[in-house]
């Protein structure tokens, strides 16, 4: 079955990711070069091309994930005090072996 050949703008680039409750399965279809890249590499079995360049390059995939395939991070780092810092900091100087001339 020969792909669709379609290329996506840059306003039109985007991911989507879809929980279905009944099937307790994530549902994602990409146009983002760099996702794509990630999940043709990691799922390669699985992801489905949905549209190519004339070349045959993907411009769009599809996959089904399990619940355990998907995470979330808060991506907040924490923020630490000066007082940690300097607490932290001295324990790493004692924790170096000292230098014996």
């Amino acid at each position: 079955m020969s792909k669709e050949i379609f290329s996506f703008s840059k306003e039109e680039k985007e991911t989507n990711a879809r929980f279905d409750y009944e099937d307790q399965c994530w549902y994602v279809e990409t146009s983002v070069p760099s996702h794509m890249t990630r999940i043709l590499k990691l799922y390669p079995e699985i992801a489905e091309v949905l549209t190519v360049t004339e070349s045959g390059s993907p411009t769009s995939i599809r996959v089904r994930l399990d619940p355990n395939q998907i995470g979330f991070r808060s991506g907040v780092k924490p923020i630490m005090s000066e007082e940690r810092k300097q607490e932290l900091s001295a324990r790493m100087k004692n924790m170096r072996p000292h230098n014996q001339i």
